[in-house]
């Protein structure tokens, strides 16, 4: 208990927060959403019932009523989003998603550099050399693989419509590592 008698969250009041540690932050990745509403808000209501610190969307919503399920206010952590190549509706998914992008977007959670885009190819080099996390999407496929000292994440398609299968991670900052998450029908 802290000094006030509650667990607010600070070093003072949590067990397992002691001073220069890193808090352990989870970060929810989806991508590809592409209009499929019921995959969408599951994978919503997956991020906020796991208290995900921060959610990044690495583009294709699509349609600005779809990007609505994400709009500020809806979901209690911070967003982090960018275009996909299928998002022609550029103004209207702007004002949904005022801060959206055009990739690559760099990031800083926890201390570990985050940087993201639509596809992997699209990244030269030198956009993510200093980066401990390289977050995609664009292919539809998971990847989850670390390699020369950088975790690449693609959470897949949370729409299922190529693969028949609708996904998300969850990133652990902490650990460097994420988990492939499906989200059902």
């Amino acid at each position: 208990m802290g000094i006030l008698g509650r667990n607010c969250g600070c070093p003072f009041c949590h067990p397992w927060l002691r001073w220069g540690t890193k808090i352990r932050m989870k970060i929810g990745v989806i991508s590809d959403t592409h209009d499929r509403l019921p995959t969408f808000r599951r994978a919503v209501a997956l991020f906020i019932r796991l208290k995900v610190d921060a959610v990044l969307h690495t583009g294709d919503y699509i349609a600005p009523f779809a990007a609505k399920l994400i709009a500020p206010g809806v979901l209690t952590a911070p967003l982090y989003c960018i275009y996909g190549n299928n998002d022609g509706e550029r103004e209207g998914l702007k004002q949904v998603l005022p801060d959206l992008v055009d990739g690559p977007l760099h990031i800083q959670l926890n201390g570990k550099k985050i940087v993201m885009h639509h596809f992997i190819d699209w990244l030269k080099p030198a956009d993510y050399a200093d980066a401990d996390i390289v977050v995609t999407g664009h292919s539809h496929h998971v990847v989850n693989e670390a390699k020369d000292g950088k975790l690449f994440v693609n959470p897949g398609e949370c729409c299922g419509w190529v693969t028949n299968r609708s996904t998300v991670a969850l990133v652990d900052l902490e650990q460097v590592e994420a988990k492939i998450i499906e989200v059902h029908d």
